[in-house]
């Protein structure tokens, strides 16, 4: 009785299953306020995207040469358990005489600039994100 019970069951559920993809769906509607909500949100995603994208782009394309004036070592800030990266900040001044300055992580750093010390020369080039050492 219980195994008739229980096949009749599953029959039926995979019957109704069945019926229901079987059957025409609506299209949703689409407009008013929740075309204008996601047309504005793709916009502003399109417009910080390409902010970023130039930002970047400019800061590669920028070249200088100049000296190191200062090597600031830069603890990670610690948030709630959550460790960030230590980085260094290098003080520049280039031969224009402005003054500049970029970060790089500790570890990048000891690897690209394992001797960098202030009063070393640094040129950037087109291209390239950070500057090379000149000897």
């Amino acid at each position: 009785m219980y195994k008739r019970g229980l096949v009749k069951y599953l029959l039926q559920s995979e019957e109704k299953i069945c019926y229901r993809l079987s059957e025409k769906r609506k299209p949703v509607k689409f407009g008013g306020k929740e075309a204008t909500r996601l047309f504005y949100g793709l916009i502003i995603t399109i417009g910080f995207i390409a902010a970023i994208s130039l930002l970047h782009s400019w800061r590669k394309q920028k070249t200088w040469h100049g000296v190191v004036i200062e090597i600031l070592d830069k603890p990670a800030d610690r948030i709630d358990g959550l460790d960030f990266k230590d980085y260094v900040e290098i003080v520049y001044e280039s031969d224009a005489g402005k003054r500049g300055k970029f970060r790089i992580f500790r570890k990048k750093f000891e690897a690209k600039y394992p001797n960098l010390k202030v009063g070393d020369h640094l040129r950037k080039y087109p291209g390239e994100v950070f500057p090379r050492k000149d000897f």
